[in-house]
């Protein structure tokens, strides 16, 4: 028996906090609720606060994943830098390291995570492909399938980049795309293109892409979620594919699209929305917008700002942004806004 506090259950989300917060509570033992009571353990110390015993079943506390991992890894007589971080997919994950990972090390990571793959980043991503260095370590190769905010994805780290930092913004472009037609360009796999179509409300979603193998998952991704009447599919060069349906709304995914713009800006309606994600130096953070504007000024067209917002830092000093302009996309107009 131990020493408990009885109090009422609707009394839990006061008394609990604040006894925890004092340093009164057993934590090696399980709070328990019966018969409309609250038991909270108390250390003996503090017996004089308790108005009940009580027999707590002990309270399984988890140990954080990568201890076990090193635990399991130092009987082994491995003794070099276990990587303490990993990215998950699904039921895989990917460890961004330098450090000697071999199969025997890998398997001790599947095991306490419970995954079926284990990838290692070896270096850049490369190319206009933007082919990633990943190596499978543990498990076989081929697709993995990676679930975020109700949303498949299907893809094999090992042909083509997923980034996981971006979850903020995908799907919620900040606008209005209801009965919309949407083109992505640089679409890759479709971080923007699969949220987009399934919970935007769209009328299409036209997706572009160089690479074959982001067509490729893009489709499969499209079957996996109910889309494919809702996206369209493209291989091409975004900087000069010439599409026979005009959008209303752009995304540009790539850092430097805003070099493309003028074949952007030939695949949409006389005014649309373009949303560009770029990078902008802390110096400039104060008009994060400004490139967007500048690049359409240059191209002989207008805009009117809708908002500019950071996403993420990307470098010391540079951060990742995503600005959003409805533009006039073929003849400069002074009426316009």
């Amino acid at each position: 028996m131990a020493n408990a506090l009885s109090v009422p259950v609707n009394h839990g989300e006061i008394f609990v906090p604040r006894l925890i917060g004092e340093g009164k509570v057993d934590k090696s033992l399980r709070i328990t609720k019966k018969d409309g009571r609250l038991l909270i353990p108390i250390l003996p110390q503090f017996r004089e606060i308790c108005n009940a015993d009580f027999q707590f079943r002990p309270r399984t506390v988890n140990r954080a994943p990568f201890l076990k991992i090193r635990e399991i890894a130092e009987s082994m007589g491995i003794n070099h830098a276990i990587p303490e971080r990993w990215i998950r997919y699904g039921k895989s994950i990917l460890l961004n390291t330098e450090s000697s990972i071999d199969e025997e090390l890998a398997s001790v990571y599947a095991r306490v995570l419970g995954v079926q793959k284990v990838y290692v980043s070896t270096g850049y991503v490369r190319g206009a492909t933007r082919k990633p260095s990943v190596r499978l370590i543990f498990g076989t190769h081929g697709m993995v399938r990676h679930r975020e905010n109700g949303v498949v994805y299907l893809f094999d780290p090992e042909q083509i980049m997923f980034s996981p930092g971006n979850v903020n913004v995908r799907g919620d472009l900040g606008i209005a795309t209801e009965n919309k037609v949407v083109i992505d360009f640089y679409s890759g796999i479709g971080y923007f293109s699969l949220p987009l179509a399934k919970f935007g409300n769209p009328s299409k979603v036209i997706c572009v892409d160089i690479n074959p193998a982001a067509i490729q998952f893009l489709e499969e991704s499209s079957r996996a979620n109910h889309l494919t009447e809702h996206i369209e599919t493209h291989l091409g060069d975004s900087s000069s594919i010439y599409l026979d349906t005009k959008g209303d709304v752009a995304i540009m995914g790539h850092f430097d699209s805003l070099d493309m713009l003028e074949n952007v800006l030939r695949n949409l309606k006389n005014q649309a929305i373009i949303v560009v994600h770029h990078l902008v130096k802390t110096a400039d953070l104060e008009d994060s917008g400004k490139a967007v504007r500048l690049r359409a000024e240059s191209l002989g067209r207008i805009c009117k700002p809708i908002y500019s917002r950071i996403v993420k830092s990307y470098s010391p000093h540079v951060w990742h942004i995503v600005t959003a302009v409805e533009i006039l996309c073929e003849v400069k107009d002074p009426t316009f806004g």
